[in-house]
């Protein structure tokens, strides 16, 4: 019985596809009717063929009518004209100038600079002492901060923790998102080996 019913709906189903599609056409066609200038309605747009003698024309569809409007419809390329010759340009004259053999002439050429301050003797030999020293002064930091790591304690486990931790991994759903949780945010596995 439920066979029967669903060949019926089928064939149902491909009898109104076929009248919906004969309809849709007929819209086509009437639609490409009204947009032919200068025509009246129904009449046809070609000739009809030297051989048929009062046959009936034979239907197009309404994408080969279509595109036969859209062909005549289009214009005709505009002529393509050549490109003009390039311009020939002349670069600038390059100008050479004769070296004269003494170097205050050349000197006199590169122009005065900005002022550099240079730094006296005793400056120098301060920041020399003082680099002298550096590494003193990283090695006496570097034991004041493992002195206070050694002060810093860490938290004392209470029993309210342990069983809330504990409760968590009795709880499956709690479990589950922590599986998840490691998946995710654990390392990728083109990784691992």
């Amino acid at each position: 019985m439920e066979t029967l019913i669903t060949i019926l709906l089928m064939a149902g189903a491909a009898i109104f596809h076929a009248f919906m599609k004969k309809r849709e056409e007929k819209e086509a066609e009437t639609w490409l009717d009204d947009m032919r200038p200068g025509q009246p309605r129904g009449t046809p747009t070609s000739p009809a063929p030297a051989g048929s003698r009062g046959e009936a024309p034979r239907a197009e569809s309404w994408e080969d009518q279509l595109r036969r409007l859209l062909e005549e419809s289009r214009p005709a390329p505009p002529p393509v004209q050549p490109a003009p010759p390039p311009v020939p340009v002349e670069p600038p004259p390059l100008v050479v100038r004769a070296p004269s053999g003494a170097p205050s002439d050349l000197a006199s050429d590169e122009g005065e600079g900005r002022p550099v301050h240079m730094p006296t003797l005793s400056e120098s030999a301060h920041a020399l002492e003082r680099a002298d020293h550096l590494d003193e002064r990283v090695a006496e930091r570097l034991h004041q901060v493992s002195a206070r790591l050694g002060l810093h304690r860490t938290a004392a486990v209470t029993k309210a923790d342990l069983d809330e931790r504990l409760a968590w991994l009795r709880n499956p759903a709690s479990v589950r998102t922590a599986l998840v949780a490691s998946i995710v945010l654990g390392p990728p596995k083109a990784l691992e080996s």
